[in-house]
């Protein structure tokens, strides 16, 4: 779920001044709705700031809340959820949330693909690489081309890469791998989403003997990868 970040203080205040003057137009169920409605959103921004625990605990909130309503909205939720808990070294957790959730219940192909992206992520980080090779393959075809148009497409080029690398099969993983670091060079190259691309690229590289130009990748990826606040990069 790649998005540029957004400096606490001034979404703190965006929030509070939406808060003052909204909350006292509305009824006790819709103020409800709304506050939970922003606690998602802050959930979300928590964890693409690193704070990955808070970012957890405000999300399950939101999620469990959505989930007694019976809004849809819980799918969604339930990304970032799961994607919190993988942060916090709990995949086997993250693939329950993710559990709950059945493609079919998401309208966007954009959500089934982040879908099958936090399902690939998270049998990654249990080193269940077939699995996420295959899932984040499921992810790739809903682009219906051979090169992704968003930053999460370009996550299941990045994910199935990683996964083909760590099953030996070096050659597909660097093809993978390129077309997403192509997008991040292109796309926003100076977040550590682009950083990230280049790292696993260069390890690719590395895999199948071209030693200069991938140490030197994984080289200039290293600052900003040490500049993000998120365990997994």
């Amino acid at each position: 779920m790649p998005t540029t970040l957004v400096p606490l203080d001034v979404t703190e205040q965006v929030i509070l001044t939406h808060a003052r003057g909204n909350g006292v137009q509305m009824g006790q169920h819709l103020r409800e709705a709304w506050s939970q409605t922003f606690a998602h959103y802050w959930g979300s921004i928590l964890l693409l700031q690193g704070r990955t625990v808070q970012a957890e605990a405000v999300l399950a909130d939101s999620v469990a809340w959505m989930e007694k309503k019976g809004t849809q909205h819980q799918w969604a939720g339930r990304m970032a959820w799961a994607w919190a808990a993988r942060e916090n070294g709990r995949p086997d957790r993250a693939l329950d949330i993710l559990r709950a959730a059945h493609p079919e219940q998401f309208v966007w192909e954009g959500d089934r693909q982040i879908h099958f992206n936090q399902l690939a992520a998270s049998h990654l980080a249990l080193v269940q690489h077939a699995d996420a090779a295959r899932l984040a393959a499921e992810a790739m075809a809903l682009d219906k081309g051979r090169f992704p148009f968003t930053p999460d497409g370009a996550d299941s080029f990045l994910l199935r890469g990683r996964a083909l690398l760590e099953l030996g099969r070096a050659r597909e993983a660097v093809e993978s791998l390129a077309v997403a670091d192509a997008f991040w060079r292109n796309f926003d190259p100076a977040t550590p989403w682009a950083a990230e691309a280049a790292f696993w690229h260069g390890r690719g590289l590395l895999a199948v003997g071209e030693d200069r130009r991938g140490a030197a990748m994984i080289k200039a990826s290293l600052p900003a990868l040490k500049a993000s606040g998120l365990p997994s990069q």
